[in-house]
């Protein structure tokens, strides 16, 4: 995340359009969803630990530093000890297994892409 920022004084005295009038907030395009914990080659799943709520149908990235960042939806959601399949992972820390489209790696970041308007 990020917000917007100008020079400041660093350039020359600052104008109108120098000035930030819109919102200070942080600017957030992803929401962090979960965590990779293990990956089953055999089954092609990731073990997810959620850390916010997602569900069948969201589009996430995946992102860390020995994997390629991708994209993919959430076309099923299994529970990490039974298996039964879940809609969503609403609880925090749950344990889920996601089937993924590549092979993942620990500690691989899952974020959900951000649309407008959208809150947590």
């Amino acid at each position: 995340s990020h917000r917007d920022y100008t020079t400041g004084f660093f350039c020359h005295s600052p104008g109108a359009g120098d000035h930030v009038y819109g919102s200070s907030s942080y600017i957030r395009n992803y929401d962090f969803v979960g965590l990779v914990k293990d990956y089953n080659p055999v089954e092609k799943k990731a073990l997810i630990e959620q850390r916010n709520p997602f569900a069948v149908g969201d589009k996430v990235e995946v992102t860390g530093p020995e994997t390629e960042t991708f994209s993919f939806p959430i076309k099923e959601i299994f529970g990490a000890e039974e298996g039964t399949p879940l809609k969503t992972a609403p609880h925090p820390q749950q344990l889920v297994w996601v089937p993924v489209p590549r092979p993942l790696k620990p500690y691989d970041l899952v974020r959900r892409i951000r649309v407008e308007g959208q809150d947590i």
